[in-house]
């Protein structure tokens, strides 16, 4: 993911193992409903 995310100019991803499956379970939320909003507040993105 980080390999697409920087060839987009985007930040690379730095999650710590302690908070790797609740970003997994947001990321399994977004792939059904593709509502992004959640996992903005999440990440602190505006």
């Amino acid at each position: 993911m980080n390999g697409s995310l920087l060839s987009a100019d985007y930040p690379a991803l730095n999650l710590s193992a302690k908070r790797e499956l609740e970003f997994n379970e947001l990321m399994m939320r977004f792939y059904v409903s593709g509502d992004e909003a959640e996992i903005r507040l999440v990440m602190g993105a505006p």
